[in-house]
């Protein structure tokens, strides 16, 4: 039987879901519009690992009973309200990683 988790934790895991398959819809538009030919198998790459990062999550909440909830705000865009949109591939892959930096910060501080 799945143990029970808060209201809090519950919004924390579909937050952590959320903003890996934003990141994953996000890595998949770059390497759908990239003209950059050396770019396209990497973000393909990195999109589909963003996605199956979201797909853990999900299975994560289903093993609790739970179903993830609707979240719209997620890292990325806490962190383009706070720094504004990334407009270069170099912006954007540049705050990827510090994103991905401190999103495993994160998830190590709740364990």
């Amino acid at each position: 039987m799945a143990q029970p988790i808060s209201e809090n934790e519950h919004y924390i895991l579909s937050f952590y879901r959320a903003s890996e398959l934003a990141g994953g819809l996000l890595m998949g538009k770059l390497a759908f519009h990239t003209d950059l030919e050396e770019l396209r198998s990497p973000l393909t790459r990195h999109g589909a690992e963003e996605m199956h990062h979201a797909w853990l999550w999900n299975e994560t909440l289903d093993k609790l009973g739970l179903t993830a909830l609707k979240i719209t705000n997620t890292y990325q865009t806490e962190y383009c309200g706070l720094f504004g949109l990334p407009t270069q591939m170099l912006e954007i892959l540049g705050l990827t990683q510090v994103l991905e930096k401190r999103a495993l910060e994160q998830y190590r501080a709740h364990l």
